[in-house]
């Protein structure tokens, strides 16, 4: 059984250097990328498998990630989901935002798999 990525990112490039991340990370994975939060939560099935992780870039257009953050968690089935937050900013009101909604992380691009290998719960 593979571990599902889902991702929302606006930037093509940013979504590429994480695919080729988890690439290189020699994974057993499944990513299905969204260009926005609302894209996403529309995307995601009923059901999450319990290894399922949830990346969401901040800075979106239509939803962005502490919106689409809160969003999810309002979802029963998604209450124990990984959900981390990715972004090129460090704004501390920012990440206290997304602790205080529920993210499981909050990772400075570029990702890497040293930041991402924490929240991995492999089959």
């Amino acid at each position: 059984m593979s571990i599902q990525f889902y991702l929302a990112e606006d930037n093509p490039d940013h979504a590429e250097l994480i695919e080729d991340m988890l690439d290189d990370s020699r994974l057993d994975y499944q990513l299905t990328h969204y260009n926005n939060g609302l894209a996403l939560i529309n995307g995601l099935p009923a059901q999450p498998n319990s290894s399922d992780i949830i990346l969401l870039d901040i800075k979106m257009p239509k939803l962005n990630g502490l919106d689409t953050l809160k969003r999810i968690r309002q979802i029963p089935a998604y209450q124990n989901t990984t959900i981390l937050i990715i972004t090129t900013s460090s704004i501390r009101s920012d990440i206290n935002t997304a602790n205080f909604a529920g993210a499981n992380g909050f990772i400075s691009k570029p990702l890497t798999f040293d930041d991402l290998n924490p929240y991995l719960n492999e089959p």
